[in-house]
């Protein structure tokens, strides 16, 4: 699934103007040669950094869209198998899963301390 990715000028201009303001302040040391190609290069550095940062943006974006079509999210219910899932060979529960935890009459444990007591549930 490939999703549309939207950039966001607002946020390259700042980026640009970020880098141009860094770059004439470092450049200011020299003086006010420095501060015009120190600005030049800020921007364009700042102008590569933003295309870096929209392209690993991109790349999350699609990565989410991804992950939230095979959870079912985006495309269906959550959890529910694809409908080009196989069929389950056995089709039996787990005893924890049935409540089958051996004795009726046994009273569950609390589970305290680091390890919980799973059998009980």
């Amino acid at each position: 699934m490939l999703i549309h990715h939207v950039r966001s000028t607002p946020q390259a201009v700042a980026e640009v103007l970020t880098g141009a303001a860094a770059g004439a302040a470092l450049g200011a040391m020299i003086g006010p040669p420095g501060i015009v190609a120190g600005a030049l290069l800020g921007g364009l550095v700042g102008a590569a950094a933003e295309v870096m940062l929209d392209r690993d943006r991109a790349r999350a974006a699609q990565h989410e869209a991804e992950l939230d079509t095979a959870l079912g999210v985006l495309d269906g219910y959550i959890g529910e198998a694809p409908a080009n899932q196989t069929a389950p060979r056995l089709g039996v529960y787990s005893a924890a899963t049935a409540t089958l935890s051996g004795s009726a009459a046994r009273a569950p444990q609390p589970s305290e301390g680091p390890f919980q007591n799973v059998d009980a549930a």
